[in-house]
């Protein structure tokens, strides 16, 4: 499962500051870093970009991240599984949407041994690959 990332604002911010339409403009916006990542990749086609923003918060909480950016307070980078109903109901809009954010995120579950795994485990395991199936399918709702 690789974690699709999107580059996403509120309505609000986007109304106060601006949409950007390239990823050099991404340094004249607010940005919401997570733990003072201040370099964010896109990817379009055979493009790929690693700019400079600059960031009034930085975080370490991707539900924080979501919070602030739902207040208007600046640009963020969230996963689609994190964002996806905020997506849905217009309260963030995915900025950039040419461009892909880069790398994906990949997600990993992470236990004792293969060996002597416990039925709760075997049966967490199934449900957590089952659940990370469904987050995989998830499309980008766009406008």
């Amino acid at each position: 499962f690789q974690s699709i990332r999107l580059l996403c604002a509120s309505p609000t911010y986007l109304e106060a500051f601006g949409t950007p339409q390239e990823p050099h403009d991404l340094s004249q916006h607010r940005c919401i870093l997570f733990n003072q990542q201040n370099q964010w990749g896109l990817s379009k086609g055979n493009q790929h970009v690693l700019t400079q923003v600059e960031g009034n918060i930085s975080l370490n909480s991707g539900d924080v991240i979501k919070s602030m950016a739902l207040e208007g307070k600046g640009l963020a980078i969230l996963s689609l599984w994190h964002i996806h109903s905020e997506l849905l109901n217009g309260s963030l809009k995915v900025v950039l949407s040419d461009w892909e954010v880069t790398p994906p995120l990949p997600a990993w579950l992470v236990y004792p041994s293969r060996k002597l795994q416990s039925p709760l485990l075997q049966a967490f395991i199934a449900l957590t690959r089952e659940n990370l199936q469904v987050l995989g399918k998830l499309q980008v709702p766009l406008e």
